[in-house]
């Protein structure tokens, strides 16, 4: 088994940090300036986890 394919603690802490930021992202009440820093660091948590 390659060391991709196994699933660990780390996998699925990273994977609960993106459905909050998503979630949190889904508020109407936020500013452009909160926004925008959930999208980036939603992109840069996708980056790494989908390297």
């Amino acid at each position: 088994m390659s060391p991709k394919s196994s699933y660990g603690c780390r996998d699925y802490r990273q994977e609960m940090i993106l459905v909050g930021l998503h979630e949190r992202l889904r508020r109407s009440d936020l500013s452009e300036e909160e926004r925008r820093t959930l999208e980036e660091e939603i992109r840069r948590l996708e980056e790494e986890r989908f390297r």
